[in-house]
């Protein structure tokens, strides 16, 4: 059963929805190396989850995302890859039942020191990025 941390959904059959969930499956089969993949993900949206309501186009600092916690301890905000992706989520943690599409590369831009992220977390595709990961990303561009 894939797991994050001690945070484990059931089996299922991954089937793309998108570009992004295409390159994924390339990228975790060899079919396409990691670095390209990573710059898509640069390029990309993600939805995220949320414990409440963003309104217009500022960002409120009182709205706090899915954070969660893997194997070695490090906190890891959950993104997806496909709104779909965030449902078993949002279900199992009614606090955050609100989602937002956002830019991938603006979310780690606002990451914490020490963060990493986490990209379909419990699904047999995703990814987990580092605190490293990220800095490297962030200096990309």
């Amino acid at each position: 059963m894939p797991c994050i941390g001690r945070h484990c959904l059931s089996d299922q059959t991954f089937v793309s929805h998108n570009v992004l969930e295409t390159s994924l499956l390339s990228a975790q089969s060899g079919q396409l190396e990691v670095g390209v993949f990573l710059n898509m993900l640069m390029d990309s949206q993600v939805f995220i989850l949320l414990d409440k309501e963003v309104v217009g186009t500022t960002w409120d600092n009182s709205v706090t995302p899915l954070i969660l916690t893997n194997k070695a301890g490090t906190a890891v905000m959950a993104m997806f890859s496909a709104p779909e992706r965030s449902t078993p989520w949002s279900s199992r943690n009614p606090t955050y039942g609100y989602g937002l599409l956002v830019a991938f590369e603006w979310i780690i831009k606002g990451l914490g020191s020490g963060m990493g992220v986490v990209l379909n977390p419990g699904h047999p595709v995703g990814l987990e990025i580092t605190p490293d990961e990220i800095d490297r990303l962030r200096g990309r561009r």
